[in-house]
């Protein structure tokens, strides 16, 4: 029901573009980073993301590239862990503006 109320809430939104957040997001992401799953709360324009990494290195890379972004802003890393797969698992939540809104 949570998902069925935020695909409804983006459909009555009809100037946010999944394609141009998703481009955005793809250049952001460095080398050695995979997100698992993006959850985008579209009134506050927060997206969280969960995602893996091979190193913790990583993860800043990726939260430092998203911080200098024109788009995205305010990353913040809520935890992360290695799993029992060596590789880094993490959670972040940042803002997105979306160009020309």
């Amino acid at each position: 029901p949570i998902e069925v109320s935020l695909a409804n809430q983006l459909l009555t939104k009809r100037h946010f573009s999944w394609t141009q957040f998703l481009s955005a997001l793809e250049t952001a992401i460095p080398p050695h980073v995979s997100i698992q799953s993006i959850r985008l709360d579209p009134g506050s324009a927060v997206v969280h993301m969960t995602g893996l990494a091979v190193t913790v290195e990583d993860v800043t890379a990726l939260t430092v590239t998203l911080q200098d972004h024109a788009v995205f802003r305010d990353p913040v890393l809520g935890q992360h862990r290695v799993g029992p797969d060596g590789l880094v698992e993490f959670d972040l939540t940042l803002r997105y503006r979306q160009p020309g809104v």
